[in-house]
């Protein structure tokens, strides 16, 4: 799944960094003046020459696109089924949404005349931080001279890493919450650890074939006991992946684990995945509805440039903000269940 650069539709420069201008039409809105060197704004009306050529900017950010590509396996799969919530912006600190009570029981008489139950619903108020993640590099202006003499142009590795660790982190996010990112006394959980999520543990080890499906079935039935049907993704750690994967039911249908557990009517297709954030034998699975999870959306991933006062090295950060919107009901029900023992 491709992720897109917010900050050429038309997103503001992030804080005091810089980003190329879109103004031209150029590639994808970096404006080069009449030197050919790449102009780049920031947010506070400055406009400063890039240490990089157009060309650069070209790599590192595609750069950057491709590590977090490869690593925002959980938050891509939100995306994939259009669970986002658009923040509107980086600077959003907090994400709020409601909750509602249910209405008591409509009321049943012959004529229809019966005054009834008068009922309203009750809303309660819930609040996710929204944190920056982010991961800096440096390039020395010298290096980067002598490395385009030589004919050898940009190396892109810094950028590779740092975007491909600021995708990690997020995904860590997705899975384990954040306890150190607290606002209002509203901490940044992750699906195995939000306060009314379900737990319990796997029938048995899943090195054992038949342990596999009525681990999955009772952790439905759990959702299912809080009033939430599906449709569940399953995420494994990476060792009951394989598990579910490599081994193939003796009844002669050429079926694995993996192909039972998403032909349930309760899984989505393709709702089997592996995940490196969770420990050995975790599981976890998920209602991928937007009344149990979805992805508050502040800034795609970017890479940002500050130059140093003498022009000697520019620094730059690679930063997304978001957080995954981990939600449970009015009753503390919850549509995710979170096993252990597999």
């Amino acid at each position: 799944m491709t992720i897109k650069l917010n900050q050429y539709e038309g997103t503001p420069s992030l804080g005091e960094g810089f980003r190329p201008m879109s103004n031209d039409g150029t590639y994808k809105g970096i404006a080069v003046n009449t030197s050919g060197f790449v102009q780049v704004s920031n947010a506070m009306g400055v406009t400063a020459n890039s240490l990089l050529r157009k060309d650069e900017w070209q790599m590192l950010d595609e750069t950057v696109v491709e590590a977090a590509s490869e690593n925002l396996n959980a938050i891509n799969r939100l995306k994939e089924l259009g669970l986002v919530h658009p923040l509107g912006g980086w600077w959003v600190v907090e994400s709020q949404f409601n909750v509602s009570s249910q209405m008591t029981r409509a009321d049943v008489s012959l004529l229809g005349d019966a005054g009834g139950e008068g009922d309203r619903v009750d809303f309660l108020l819930r609040s996710v931080p929204i944190p920056v993640v982010f991961k800096t590099y440096r390039i020395p202006m010298r290096q980067l001279e002598a490395s385009r003499r030589m004919g050898g142009g940009i190396d892109v590795t810094h950028a590779y890493e740092a975007g491909r660790v600021v995708a990690e982190e997020m995904e860590r996010i997705f899975f384990a919450g954040d306890a150190d990112i607290v606002l209002g006394g509203n901490t940044l959980f992750g699906v195995t650890n939000e306060t009314n999520i379900n737990t319990g543990v796997a029938t048995g080890d899943w090195g054992t074939i038949s342990n596999i499906l009525p681990t999955v079935e009772n952790m439905i039935t759990a959702c299912a006991a809080d009033g939430y049907y599906g449709p569940f993704d399953l995420w494994c750690a990476r060792n009951q992946y394989g598990e579910a994967t490599l081994q193939v039911f003796t009844d002669g249908s050429g079926e694995t684990p993996k192909d039972r557990i998403e032909r349930m009517v309760q899984i989505n297709e393709g709702g089997v995945h592996p995940a490196d954030y969770l420990a050995d034998g975790q599981l976890v699975l998920v209602q991928m509805t937007r009344n149990v999870i979805d992805y508050a959306d502040g800034q795609a991933i970017t890479n940002v440039e500050w130059k140093s006062g003498d022009g000697m090295v520019s620094s730059y950060k690679v930063m997304m903000v978001g957080a995954p919107r981990v939600k449970s009901d009015y009753e503390n029900g919850s549509g995710i269940c979170y096993y252990t023992g597999a």
